[in-house]
């Protein structure tokens, strides 16, 4: 059973779901987010855990669907024991199931897993080495990543005409102060 699940492509997102979700509920939003300074008013984290919550709640539905579909099929395939109908019904599942397991040879959880371990670098980075920097680094390498056919001049500009944007508008808009790490 537990050789079919890892093969199954939405057992891995529930699993990346469970434990994103619960690095940020446990972990990087307590540590991250201000208490407010207004009595009464409620905490900068409100909407942050709501929306943590809905992903772990959806990435639990997701875990005990799986486990029900791979009981629910191994119980199928017992109870079958051979029959002619039956089996090629069987065969059809096996062929549905065989879908799921090229999705998951052609790296769709590796890559989302990878993208979330990067976000969260990302996150931890903007502190100590502050926001313009670590964008300037991170995103270029984030859109090379999904548009490989983009060419790395159009890319740069482009990331260095939101940075811009970003330090007009908040910066001298706005007034509002991004991280500036140790270097600035």
């Amino acid at each position: 059973m537990w050789k079919k699940l890892k093969k199954n492509t939405e057992f891995k997102y529930a699993l990346i779901c469970i434990l994103f979700s619960a690095i940020f509920l446990l972990w990087l939003i307590p540590a991250y987010t201000p208490s407010s300074t207004i009595a009464g008013d409620i905490s900068s984290a409100a909407l942050p855990n709501a929306m943590m919550l809905i992903i772990l709640l959806c990435g639990i539905v997701m875990l005990v669907r799986c486990l029900l579909a791979e009981a629910v099929r191994g119980s199928t395939a017992a109870a079958a024991g051979g029959g002619g109908t039956e089996a090629a019904r069987d065969s059809k599942a096996e062929a549905a199931v065989g879908e799921y397991a090229d999705e998951a040879a052609n790296g769709r959880p590796a890559r989302l897993l990878l993208v979330l371990v990067c976000v969260l670098a990302y996150l931890l980075a903007l502190n100590g080495i502050g926001f313009y920097l670590t964008t300037i680094l991170v995103l270029p390498l984030a859109v090379r990543f999904y548009n490989r056919s983009l060419g790395w001049g159009k890319i740069l500009l482009s990331s260095a005409v939101l940075l811009l944007f970003i330090y007009v508008l908040f910066e001298m808009g706005l007034s509002v102060k991004m991280p500036r790490g140790i270097f600035f």
